[in-house]
């Protein structure tokens, strides 16, 4: 598996699309493929948390904030990976923000039908997809339960 690069510094992370694609697809076939996802991911994690301590020590918190985004992609990835090895796979409220949408919009309007639909149609059912995107954005981006950290 290709590496993450991973400035300690905080300046930046380097992670190509199809690297996360091709762990989420790992995470999701059986045995020690999705093992090995797990246990990389877990190692990860140590070093993205070392360097997000690090980095918060300089005071860096924009450097903080980046480490704890991919400790958070990680965290995800390990998370899908452990619960189809252990057939505790999330429904509903559990899933991520972008499965939830992405779902919801697939039984809105599907691939197949933009192309067949009158554009009255398609209009409305597009209608109804921004409605269900800008719904699940505003959940995502909602303002959370605690005080903000000062």
């Amino acid at each position: 598996m290709e590496e993450f690069e991973r400035p300690l510094n905080g300046d930046g992370f380097h992670v190509a699309e199809s690297q996360i694609r091709s762990d989420i697809t790992a995470g999701l076939q059986p045995g020690s493929e999705r093992s090995r996802l797990v246990r990389d991911n877990l190692c990860g994690l140590g070093v993205d948390l070392a360097s997000s301590v690090e980095v918060s020590a300089h005071g860096d918190w924009a450097g903080a904030l980046k480490t704890v985004r991919m400790i958070h992609g990680r965290a995800v990835i390990a998370r899908r990976a452990l619960e189809g090895m252990l057939g505790t796979d999330p429904v509903g409220d559990d899933l991520p923000p972008i499965v939830r949408v992405v779902r919801a919009v697939g039984q809105i309007i599907s691939d197949r039908e933009v192309d067949t639909l009158e554009p009255e149609d398609l209009r409305v059912r597009m209608r109804a997809v921004l409605r269900e995107l800008d719904r699940e954005l505003q959940a995502f981006l909602g303002v959370p339960d605690e005080p903000p950290i000062s």
